[in-house]
């Protein structure tokens, strides 16, 4: 049992264990989020079906027009996300704007209004019929056509469509804007290009290879405990050596350590959070780096301050290393003289 106590080997290899162990849980947790939100599917063609997918698929749809119903003309200038494509035969207008969301950003459009003939699109189209066959062929596509429905999208079609929007405002039934021609179609690759979705694929991977997501979180808070409770018991200990080791850490001035490894944790937490809010914007390497980078320092940052906490309650110095206990120390001394 001493030798375990004393094992500088076995510490390192639970210091080791700990952030892996933390590691599994988080994926874990994160698989069960994303099960939730996503629903569960194992191919890029079956997310299209799931029904997060039709919900922000058919939001999008509508979104565009109710905001086309709503657009206001002055001086034939179009005051909007849009812009005129001058064209001979055909009112085109153009949307200049992007917007890098989950599923909209990877949804293409041709919307014609049949009362004015006028076409708003995403697309850069040379000829509006030939892009709307294109559309009809694409992989995953969404058409509305005087009230009647055409797509492969199972969850959006005739008959499952009332479903998605019954649960919305009557702003969301598609047969409100029967004065329209909606052709969509959707682009499964460049959406799963996306930061975000690479790493919630990632973190598919990585689960669909363990058991279930609650086993291997109970399995790992029991592993941690035991780490936990062996460290507690092991820390402080030297081969050699009868008294608990004091290192050069421990003589810092508790405060001062806590407060400065608290300060590097709170700014590398905010890291963390900006990365997690940037995600589709950072490309995937530099997601993954940024994670493991900031994940490892917020984790060496608290080690340092409950192992040194730890070593200083065991070698029964925890309150004769505070700043406060040392200058109220000293002034105790200068008074005692200054009295004599």
């Amino acid at each position: 049992m001493e030798k375990a106590q004393k094992s500088s080997l076995l510490r390192g290899i639970c210091y080791i264990l700990i952030p892996i162990l933390v590691l599994m849980m988080l994926i874990s947790v994160a698989d069960e989020i994303l099960k939730s939100e996503y629903g569960e599917f194992k191919t890029k063609k079956e997310f299209a079906q799931t029904e997060y997918f039709s919900r922000q698929y058919f939001q999008t749809i509508i979104s565009d027009l109710r905001y086309i119903e709503n657009l206001k003309e002055e001086n034939n200038q179009l005051y909007s996300k849009y812009i005129q494509i001058q064209d001979d035969n055909l009112k085109i207008y153009y949307e200049n704007t992007y917007y890098d969301r989950d599923i909209s950003s990877g949804i293409s459009y041709v919307i014609k209004n049949k009362k004015d003939g006028k076409i708003y699109t995403n697309i850069k189209i040379n000829n509006v019929d030939e892009e709307i066959n294109n559309i009809k062929s694409g992989e995953i596509y969404w058409c509305y056509k005087d009230g009647s429905i055409e797509t492969n999208i199972e969850k959006l079609n005739q008959e499952n469509a009332k479903y998605i929007y019954s649960i919305y405002e009557s702003e969301y039934n598609i047969s409100e804007y029967s004065n329209y021609e909606v052709y969509t179609k959707f682009d499964i690759e460049k959406v799963s290009q996306k930061s975000k979705m690479i790493l919630a694929n990632i973190v598919r991977d990585i689960t669909k290879n363990m058991e279930n997501s609650e086993y291997t979180i109970s399995i790992c808070m029991i592993l941690l405990i035991a780490i936990i409770i062996y460290l507690i018991w092991s820390i402080g200990h030297k081969k050699g050596k009868e008294e608990i080791e004091i290192t050069s850490i421990d003589k810092i001035p508790y405060e001062v350590l806590v407060v400065g490894f608290t300060i590097v944790i709170v700014v590398f937490a905010e890291i963390l959070f900006s990365i997690f809010s940037s995600l589709n914007d950072i490309p995937i390497n530099l997601v993954i780096g940024g994670l493991v980078g900031t994940y490892l320092v917020i984790y060496i940052s608290l080690l340092v301050i409950v192992v040194s906490t730890i070593r200083r309650i065991k070698g029964k110095i925890f309150f004769r290393s505070f700043l406060i206990y040392r200058i109220g120390k000293f002034i105790k001394k200068d008074t005692t003289k200054f009295f004599r």
